[in-house]
């Protein structure tokens, strides 16, 4: 009887193993099904998130491609341009006339000595025709005026922008500062002008042509150069007595009217 009790027990803790593990192997599946499920639901939204796409993480680099960009910069093959040291050499030659290539600070005392040598007259002449810092900025209408001999006592001939009318009014200007005449050539050319301004004490009454006549007539108010010609001008304010009868050519034939 004590053998079978040991028996039956041990038939029972077999049974209980097998049960055992049967629950275990159940549990096991259901564990691999509901793992199975999680990894099917999950793989749209997460993708390659799931356990079965994690064994491939080694294309992670692929999108981070950084050796191509490395690659691509590899532009830093820019510091082998400084090899080419010919480029510093090449840009003076792309503007030859802006930038010489040669020292300019050489070129520019040679070229001004010998310049200064060379011209010496373009700066010790004042009195003639301005040069050409002056000139740019004469603004006249008849460049030709200028140092053509002739005075013209105007603007803007007769102004230190256009050299006192190219020098023509340089010894005008000091004779006669006052003098508003424009037609300055006239002064001193030989004829008594004998009305304003040239006949005044300003243009030096004419620039010395109507001394004399101011001397014998100083109340004639008649053209002078008609004033004792050889003919009678019979009319006033030549035959008057301010101008003496027209300068003695009325004396003889007080009456008579020969106009020129």
């Amino acid at each position: 009887k004590p053998h079978k009790s040991k028996s039956r027990t041990f038939i029972k803790c077999i049974a209980v193993l097998v049960q055992a593990s049967n629950t275990i192997i159940m549990f096991l599946s259901y564990t691999t099904l509901a793992s199975l499920l999680i990894v099917a639901a999950s793989e749209p939204e997460f993708g390659s998130m799931t356990s079965r796409g994690a064994l491939k993480p080694t294309e992670v680099p692929k999108a981070n491609k950084t050796t191509n960009v490395h690659k691509a910069h590899k532009d830093p093959k820019t510091p082998n341009a400084p090899k080419s040291t010919n480029a510093p050499k090449s840009q003076p030659s792309l503007n030859p006339r802006s930038n010489p290539t040669m020292s300019p600070s050489l070129k520019s005392s040679s070229n001004l000595s010998s310049n200064s040598r060379s011209n010496p007259s373009s700066n010790s002449n004042p009195t003639m025709i301005p040069t050409s810092s002056p000139i740019g900025e004469c603004k006249v209408d008849n460049q030709d005026w200028l140092g053509d001999g002739f005075c013209y006592n105007i603007a803007p001939y007769n102004t230190a922008a256009c050299g006192w009318d190219g020098g023509d009014c340089v010894e005008f200007n000091r004779l006669y500062p006052d003098c508003d005449t424009p037609n300055a050539y006239l002064i001193g050319n030989g004829f008594c002008h004998n009305w304003a301004p040239h006949n005044t004490a300003a243009c030096g009454y004419d620039g010395g042509d109507c001394a004399e006549f101011n001397r014998l007539y100083p109340d004639c108010d008649a053209i002078a150069y008609l004033i004792g010609n050889g003919k009678c001008d019979n009319y006033a304010p030549n035959n008057t007595t301010a101008c003496g009868y027209d300068g003695g050519d009325c004396l003889h034939n007080p009456t008579s009217n020969s106009n020129p």
